[in-house]
Formats: C-alpha cells, sequence, structure tokens
C-alpha cells in the first residue's frame, strides 16, 4: 500500500477500529492457557526520562496543527509525543547526525530514499515554513515509516490501528534492522510485551523500545 493510502487510513479509519484493548484480548483469548511468566524488567527512570520529553508543552502545542492537516486526534497526539522525544516541539531542530524537522529525518531517508523532495527537505531547516507546512511534512514521514514498517510486520494489525502503526513507525525511524532482527508481528501492544523481555540487559536496545512503546503510549 502506498504511504499516501496508508496515512489516509490512519487518519480517516481510526475511529471504526476496536480499541486497543478490545484487539489484545481477542489475541489472548486464542492462545493456550500458560502459567503466568515474570514481569520484564524495565529501567523505569529512562522511561519517566522519555515521558518527560514527549509530553513537553511546546510538543503538546502541535496537536491542533496534526489535526488541521487531516491526522485524527488519536495520530496527532502520538505524533506530538514523538516530535516531544525528537525536536522537544523545535520545527527547523538539527540533530548531531543533521536530522531535521519535527520527527527529525536523515537525509539519506530525505533524498536518497525520497521521502522529501529537495524543495521539501530544504523547508524542513527555514525559518520562512509555516507550522501548517511543517506539520504536512511529518504527516508525510509518518506515513513513510509506516510503508516501510509494513514490509517487515509478520501478521501485521489493521491499518487503522493507530497506536501499533505509531509504535512501529516509530521501531522504524529508530533502526530499521530492528524490524527484521526481532521478526516482528502482530498488534504494537503485545510486541511490546515480548521485546521487553526478549531484549533485558541491552540498554542501546531497551531505549528504542522505550521510545517506541512511549510513542504508541502502549
Amino acid at each position: 500500500m502506498e504511504p499516501l493510502l496508508i496515512l489516509a487510513a490512519l487518519m480517516f479509519l481510526a475511529k471504526k477500529k476496536p480499541t486497543q484493548i478490545e484487539q489484545i484480548r481477542e489475541i489472548e483469548r486464542s492462545f493456550p492457557t500458560v502459567a503466568p511468566t515474570v514481569a520484564p524488567k524495565i529501567d523505569h527512570a529512562q522511561v519517566e526520562q522519555f515521558r518527560r520529553r514527549a509530553a513537553q508543552q511546546r510538543a503538546r502545542d502541535w496537536i491542533p496543527h496534526l489535526i488541521a492537516a487531516g491526522a485524527s486526534p488519536e495520530l496527532a497526539a502520538g505524533l506530538a509525543r514523538w516530535i516531544g522525544i525528537e525536536s522537544s516541539g523545535n520545527p527547523i531542530a538539527v540533530s548531531k547526525i543533521g536530522e531535521r524537522g519535527l520527527l527529525q529525518a536523515t537525509k539519506t531517508s530525505a533524498l536518497a530514499e525520497k521521502l522529501f523532495t529537495p524543495a521539501e527537505w530544504g523547508a524542513l531547516n527555514s525559518p520562512n515554513t509555516t507550522k501548517a507546512q511543517h506539520a504536512k511534512l511529518a504527516l508525510k514521514q509518518f506515513g513513510y515509516h509506516v510503508a516501510r514498517a509494513r514490509r517487515w510486520v509478520v501478521n501485521p494489525p489493521p491499518i487503522t490501528d493507530v497506536a501499533s502503526w505509531l509504535y512501529y513507525a516509530k521501531a522504524h525511524h529508530s533502526r530499521p534492522k530492528d524490524l527484521t532482527d526481532d521478526k516482528v508481528h502482530g498488534p504494537g501492544a503485545l510486541m511490546n510485551r515480548e521485546l521487553l523481555k526478549r531484549h533485558e540487559g541491552k540498554p542501546d536496545r531497551s531505549k528504542r523500545i522505550y521510545s517506541a512503546m512511549v510513542v504508541a503510549n502502549v
């Protein structure tokens, strides 16, 4: 499915999907009964740090602009958390490795992989770019990450499952190879539980999991 079609489905059909809890319960009902597993060890201080960054007011201020650009309220809230973690709400932020924009895109993704046109890449770093334009570019980047992530998610959740696709899109943004290495599958909330347990004791990998978890709010 093309990125723009994916984005349209996420924006306009999200209200028709069952809730995340309903999806999880339906899937879990199909599992055989097993003994309770030990909860994964989580670096709560690291998670809280991501949550504080995600909740910055300057990031939340982008929610109405994202909705005006076509995002559903749920998607806008998730992208605002992504914005808080990656750019602290500064639309012309540039990272140490040259990433630009609210969601932070690399030059390779932007130009070599044709996420953005050269003009759009330039607009990400221009003080003359409007908030409306920045919001549209953020949505375009999200659609790009969803389209790429969908190539690697086995038994993918419905495209209208906003939380799951926020999770997988952020995971792809952080390190695309994680999706293939981990053979990800199913709803984001269930995959998150599995990955937390699987990668205990791996700080760098855990940080990427926490980031996606906070963005998707799973």
